[in-house]
């Protein structure tokens, strides 16, 4: 998400909220190349198991164009949603905590 904190205080609320862990946050600050965050999820994707799939909310803009860039990294379906908000967040969330059981 676009902001200092913007994706660091979604996740951590949905987060709390499910009581599990269920979101990892890629702050985007205003002044940061798409370029960027494209590479700092592009680390995250190789760190961790993506054969299931990954989901990423995204705020606007430039983010929701991430998934050429991404999706050669991901071995399961990679989606991307735009316009998060904390009750997208939270559904979503609710939804996955559901299926892992």
């Amino acid at each position: 998400m676009h902001g200092r904190h913007s994706a660091t205080s979604l996740a951590s609320e949905a987060n709390q909220l499910i009581g599990d862990y269920a979101f990892t946050s890629f702050d985007m600050p205003i002044n940061v190349k798409t370029k960027e965050i494209v590479d700092k999820v592009n680390e995250y994707v190789e760190q961790v198991n993506t054969k299931a799939g990954l989901i990423l909310l995204v705020d606007m803009g430039s983010l929701e164009k991430m998934y050429t860039e991404i999706k050669s990294n991901v071995h399961g379906d990679l989606l991307i949603l735009n316009n998060v908000s904390t009750t997208l967040a939270l559904q979503l969330a609710l939804h996955l905590s559901k299926i892992n059981q």
